[in-house]
């Protein structure tokens, strides 16, 4: 019976955890990918007005993208009239995209990549920036989720060692009573069994040890009616023995049936 205590409250416990924790993994990914794709975002911003200010003051555009300026993990790439300046992003088709005056997000084989076109005084798209980071969010997502799995572990055994517990206690007071109960079937009247546990093995308990005090008494009073009639016939089987010590057989035998007699007609 422990072990079957045990196993409900492992598996029930179980089914809880996975209820919370699967939505939560699910958002936990999701808003790794979000705080991955808004750095990317905020750098690619940041890339774009330092190259629209190059640009217009007819500054050094490689230097942007060559001095390290972007956060590590993270590359840049511009465009400036068909010249590419820094890497390319590993997903060509975004600078072409964005080339059209719309900026783009999305996610590449590298990581997320986000292409940011430049507008022109007449409007028209004079400079595409990209920037693409390395990290979509994944390796946040793994340590979160190593997290979760490690709360998740520790809940269930928890739940487990608690269970044990209670069902330790449970399953003594349990045996105590099938002790208790065998030592009664087998004759040992002076046999208690501990109230403990819950309180329905407690009355069960109390009333084992009741049911043994009443066998008890009622074995004494059997034993002292016994005593009783024993010392009643006595007297009499005294008288006849005397008689027929002095009496023939004959004799005896009819005294005998006349006392027999005498006692069937006596009321009682």
């Amino acid at each position: 019976m422990r072990r079957q205590i045990v196993g409900v409250a492992v598996a029930v416990t179980t089914m809880v955890v996975v209820a919370f924790a699967l939505p939560l993994a699910v958002t936990t990914r999701n808003l790794a990918q979000q705080a991955a794709t808004s750095a990317v975002e905020a750098a690619a911003e940041t890339l774009a007005r330092d190259t629209g200010i190059e640009i217009a003051t007819g500054g050094d555009v490689a230097a942007l993208v060559d001095d390290g300026r972007l956060p590590a993990g993270m590359s840049g790439t511009i465009v400036v009239e068909g010249a590419t300046y820094g890497d390319p992003p590993s997903d060509p088709t975004i600078l072409m995209d964005a080339s059209a005056g719309t900026g783009v997000a999305r996610e590449t084989p590298a990581g997320v990549a986000v292409a940011l076109p430049i507008a022109g005084t007449d409007g028209s798209t004079v400079a595409v920036v990209a920037v693409e980071g390395t990290d979509d969010g994944s390796r946040a997502t793994a340590i979160a989720w190593g997290v979760l799995a490690g709360l998740s572990l520790l809940l269930i055994g928890l739940a487990a060692f608690v269970a044990d517990r209670l069902a330790s206690g449970l399953v003594r007071s349990v045996d105590d009573l099938a002790i208790g109960a065998e030592a009664l079937s087998s004759g040992d009247l002076d046999a208690q069994v501990p109230a403990t546990g819950p309180p329905e093995v407690r009355t069960v308990a109390n009333a084992l040890n009741e049911l043994g005090s009443r066998i008890r008494a009622l074995l004494r009073q059997e034993r002292e009616d016994v005593a009783d009639l024993a010392h009643e016939l006595r007297t009499p089987l005294a008288a006849l023995r005397l008689d027929v010590e002095g009496t023939s057989a004959e004799e005896s035998v009819m005294a005998l049936s006349g006392l027999s007699l005498i006692h069937i007609s006596e009321p009682t």
